[in-house]
């Protein structure tokens, strides 16, 4: 049933990141980018600056490694858990670096309030923390048993995110579906990671069972 539950999910996501990655240039994608950043602009202050600034360092590259390296050293599921951890945000930073390449397309011509160079789709800093935190989520709802501890966890894998892939439109280096398909990107990708290795520590688990029973 879950797996099942989460192949929906994957070929739903796939499909809305096919849908966005195929219409950037579509004028009804160019409308929406356009409406949300408009909102956005409207908002821009000194302060929520500095936060937004501060949001998106929190997400960049060299925090999430450090996030990485503090699962390895400090979680009690590291030993099940840190390859696909590390594997997924591998994957992810590869993928994203291909997909710029791929689809090329510049930065927006906008006020831009800090400096980004190479292309801008799909955002990297929304698909690498999506995937992080998506695997962060997924081992929690496993393997954490208080209700609170749960729910606080869950909560903060999902508005940090969210969070440092505002910061990218309002600083204005991204597009809001830069973003969008970065979310949508890094989700499927730590879903798929997760459950292989889920699959496969099965597996591995029946067939050791198998060869003990023969012994």
């Amino acid at each position: 049933m879950k797996n099942k539950k989460f192949f929906i999910i994957t070929l739903v996501l796939t499909f809305l990141i096919c849908l966005v990655a195929f219409s950037v240039d579509r004028e009804l994608i160019k409308t929406i980018d356009s409406w949300f950043y408009d909102i956005i602009s409207n908002q821009i202050n000194p302060n929520l600056t500095l936060f937004m600034r501060f949001a998106t360092e929190v997400g960049s590259v060299g925090v999430v490694i450090i996030l990485c390296l503090s699962f390895f050293l400090f979680s009690k599921v590291r030993k099940n858990y840190a390859l696909p951890v590390a594997t997924t945000v591998a994957i992810t930073s590869l993928s994203n670096l291909g997909l710029k390449t791929l689809f090329a397309r510049e930065r927006p011509n906008i006020l831009q309030l800090i400096s980004e160079s190479y292309y801008s789709f799909p955002s990297g800093h929304a698909m690498i923390n999506m995937a992080f935190y998506t695997m962060v989520f997924m081992i929690t709802k496993k393997h954490v048993d208080n209700k609170k501890t749960k729910l606080t966890i869950s909560i903060i894998c999902i508005i940090i995110p969210l969070v440092i892939g505002i910061s990218r439109i309002y600083l204005g280096v991204h597009y809001t579906s830069d973003v969008v398909a970065g979310w949508f990107l890094g989700c499927v990708i730590s879903i798929i990671v997760f459950n292989l290795f889920e699959g496969w520590n099965k597996l591995n688990n029946l067939a050791k069972g198998y060869y003990s029973e023969k012994k």
